[in-house]
């Protein structure tokens, strides 16, 4: 019964993510120069996890990484530009169309390999990669979370490391922020606990950096971006306090696997 679960909840995922991702087909994916030179030059500290993310991934060129659950996000065309060799893969097709256009609107075809897969059974050799991001995918994949893991560390290097942005519910707090800030909801998606990364414990040493709690607030305010600005520096301020980090709604986490 729950294998059946589990399979029909994927089956949804499927669904809904070829839906979504085909509604956003563009007609150029070329990255912005201002988002250029905030990620590939990034400087500063980081207000947001995905500035974390690009500042610990300074030095890539040549290293293979694995972008996770790719969906159309765009640090698969960045770290390219990186100079580093991109294999992303998705469950949807439609988001691997859209990072094939992405990779070849960016001059970066040549060095980004896209495939559907899915993340409890990764079609790459041991130890392959010296990186592997991912940007709120675990999150969509509850039930098997400790088979993702077993992956993540099946196919890293020893000396690799994996880097996950994700939306984290560790207080009643944070659930009444989801509730407000979330519109789009795939049918297996939620915020992860802290149990729901007892996994990685067991296989890899784990850094956590919290963000999102009072910005969060703004998103559904009209767009004001002094003001979001100022709150996600306050927010990084309150959040390298430990009693206040459950009011995260977003943490960066930083993995190195335990051998």
């Amino acid at each position: 019964m729950a294998a059946q679960q589990s399979a029909d909840r994927l089956a949804s995922e499927k669904r809904w993510h070829d839906a979504y991702f085909a509604a956003r087909l563009k007609h150029s994916y070329r990255i912005s120069d201002s988002i250029r030179l905030r990620y590939l030059s990034p400087s500063g500290a980081p207000l947001i996890p995905l500035d974390k993310l690009f500042q610990s991934l300074q030095n890539v060129e040549g290293k293979k990484i694995l972008c996770f659950g790719c969906g159309d996000e765009n640090t698969t065309a960045l770290l390219a530009l990186k100079g580093a060799l991109i294999y992303a893969f998705d469950l949807s097709l439609s988001a691997i169309q859209v990072q094939s256009q992405m990779a070849k609107d960016n001059g970066e075809e040549q060095r980004v390999m896209t495939l559907c897969a899915s993340a409890e059974k990764l079609p790459f050799p041991d130890h392959f990669f010296d990186y592997i991001v991912g940007t709120a995918i675990l999150h969509h994949l509850p039930d098997s979370i400790p088979e993702a893991a077993a992956e993540i560390y099946r196919t890293l290097k020893p000396n690799g490391e994996a880097l996950f942005i994700e939306p984290v519910n560790r207080s009643w707090l944070t659930r009444a922020i989801h509730k407000h800030g979330l519109s789009e909801v795939s049918p297996g998606e939620r915020p992860l606990q802290d149990s729901d990364f007892d996994c990685f414990h067991l296989l890899f040493s784990v850094h956590f950096s919290y963000y999102d709690f009072l910005s969060r607030l703004t998103d559904r305010l009209p767009n004001n971006l002094f003001l979001k600005r100022t709150l996600r520096r306050i927010d990084l301020t309150l959040l390298k306090i430990s009693a206040l980090q459950p009011l995260g709604a977003v943490t960066f986490a930083r993995m190195k696997p335990i051998v």
